[in-house]
């Protein structure tokens, strides 16, 4: 005998009791992967293992991917065949198969231009999408985007006393756990009882753990280089992030990790390192690029979650401008080859996604040389205070961002007038808080320095780094004086964001020693020199070093690098 339709229900329900009673069903995870079920079935973009099919494969569809081979229903009405996706872009998540339909707009409320399940059953649903998609309903008291929070953890390999620290169930906690699950699954370095320390310590190189400070910290990161210890540090940087975002508002339907890059090839380059993440973490990755049609990735975008979208600006703003993805939720961004990516004709893209995102986010610039058009663009990124992270301990890189500008003087009268107008300058800046760090001036002898008075003038304290530190009044300025051959701690060279070269008279290996040294949480270097004829030896030097650091060479500086090359023949 047949059961009636009561039974068929009561079993069913039974069934569904059961699933939800299992371990781990209530977890986010679980719930995730429901929810893009009931959008693959809405969208009738199921793959044909999830409903029945009796005709056989031929060897034009040997895996029955089309739609022809389903039974028809009424949400079926396009009969057109679908095609696989391999590229969502390239994405291995929840939906490989997307029906290829005609763009729509979308609805106000929904960046993604998909109706949810819940929706209209569950008002608290209504918000939390509102939240994430940066839009307002009603009495306009939905925030416009949920608020960032940033958490200070430790960027430490050891897991000595990890388990103690769980118990607290805190933010910080969660940050720790999701950086060292992530630090083992991108290396590969299994767990051990013995020497899981030192073998993710042997295989993390010096690259990672500057990144990985200036993310504990939430400041942001100015990287000089590139390559693979790169785009490693950044995306085991993204992982704390998502972990903090996810325990404090639960699932967001817009991605927490946008990485920009130039290309194609670099996005599929990025996600593949981004795999691992997905089964140590469950954090879904999806890269975006030109090269994919905008159909799919709309549709894909629409049937499943993102937590790091690997894109370039191109396709980025396309879609934004089609309201099929929000950045309203993203509170880490990376900036991967900023100076690849203006070269290619990015700026203004660049410049729309930096106006779409919100202001205090974590973010990453990584370039390899600094042009003066490059340098702009990094204003327009980072903001004070920052974390410098280099590749290889060179002077080109150590001074990225740091401008040099040479005065070439004859006399001791335009030397001193010279000096005034940079003095001036820096009080002014002070004044306006662009200079928010220290002022050096290094001088070939204290003593006998004829311009001391202009530093009273100006207001500024004068303090000899060798004696004793004077705490100056409210009204003066401190100015740390110092000899050219003195011996300046890092940390107290590391806070001086100005320098003023008095006498250009000391080999370059000084000059270099304070380049490289200062400014290293400031955007705003700046190193001035006074060059005049006794400075003939080291001009020629000088000379290449502003070339290999990409500064502007003035021409008088020239002039004097080239009698001083006659002179010595």
């Amino acid at each position: 005998m047949a059961k009636g339709d009561d039974a068929l229900a009561k079993k069913k329900n039974k069934a569904i009791r059961k699933r939800n009673r299992r371990a781990g069903a209530g977890t986010t995870e679980a719930i995730e992967g429901v929810q893009s079920h009931k959008r693959r079935r809405r969208a009738g973009t199921r793959r044909v293992c999830e409903a029945m099919c009796y005709s056989l494969p031929t060897p034009d569809d040997p895996f029955l991917n089309k739609k022809k081979h389903r039974k028809s229903s009424d949400s079926y009405q396009n009969n057109r065949p679908v095609e696989r996706v391999d590229e969502l872009a390239d994405s291995d998540s929840d939906s490989e198969l997307m029906t290829e339909k005609p763009l729509k707009k979308a609805k106000p409320g929904n960046a993604n231009g998909v109706k949810g399940d819940n929706d209209k059953k569950s008002p608290a649903r209504s918000n939390q999408r509102a939240q994430a998609n940066g839009s307002q309903k009603g009495d306009g008291k939905v925030p416009s985007s949920r608020p960032l929070k940033k958490v200070v953890w430790d960027p430490s390999l050891d897991r000595v006393g990890l388990e103690a620290k769980g118990k607290k169930g805190d933010a910080s906690t969660a940050a720790e756990r999701a950086f060292q699950l992530a630090v083992s699954s991108i290396f590969e370095v299994r767990d051990s009882d013995d020497n899981s320390t030192e073998a993710l310590g042997s295989a993390v190189g010096e690259f990672e753990p500057q990144w990985w400070q200036a993310c504990a910290q939430g400041v942001g990161v100015l990287g000089s280089g590139c390559g693979t210890s790169c785009v490693q540090a950044y995306v085991v940087g993204a992982a704390p992030h998502v972990a903090v975002q996810r325990k404090l508002y639960g699932s967001t339907q817009g991605p927490i990790a946008l990485f920009l890059v130039k290309s194609k090839e670099q996005a599929l380059s990025v996600r593949q390192i981004c795999k691992p993440l997905k089964k140590a973490l469950n954090i879904h990755s999806v890269s975006l690029h030109s090269d994919a049609s905008i159909e799919h990735q709309v549709s894909g975008l629409a049937m499943q979650t993102q937590d790091i979208v690997v894109a370039t600006p191109d396709r980025l703003c396309e879609l934004l401008n089609l309201s099929a993805l929000s950045i309203s939720s993203v509170s880490y961004v990376v900036v991967d080859g900023l100076d690849d990516l203006i070269s290619d004709g990015f700026k203004e893209q660049l410049e729309i996604i930096s106006q779409q995102l919100h202001k205090g986010l974590q973010v990453g610039v990584l370039s390899r040389t600094f042009s003066a058009e490059t340098v702009s663009a990094v204003g327009n990124w980072l903001q004070h205070p920052i974390v410098r992270a280099v590749t290889e301990k060179n002077v080109p890189t150590s001074s990225a961002c740091i401008s040099q500008l040479v005065s070439v003087v004859t006399t001791q009268g335009s030397k001193v007038l010279k000096f005034d107008k940079i003095l001036e300058q820096v009080r002014k800046n002070q004044e306006s808080n662009q200079i928010k760090g220290d002022v050096l001036l290094l001088v070939k002898s204290i003593e006998e320095f004829p311009a001391m008075d202009l530093l009273l003038k100006h207001k500024f304290v004068p303090q000899i780094i060798s004696e004793p530190a004077i705490a100056p009044r409210e009204e003066r300025r401190r100015i740390l004086v110092a000899k050219f051959d003195t011996s300046i701690q890092p940390s107290l060279l590391s806070k001086v964001e100005v320098t003023i070269n008095y006498d250009l008279c000391w080999p370059i290996q000084h000059y270099s020693q304070v380049l490289t040294g200062m400014a290293r949480n400031s955007l705003n270097g700046r190193i001035e020199t006074l060059c005049s004829g006794a400075a003939a030896l080291q001009a020629n030097d000088l000379v290449n070093l502003l070339e290999a650091c990409g500064q502007s060479v003035p021409r008088p500086l020239l002039l004097l690098a080239q009698a001083a090359a006659l002179l010595h023949k």
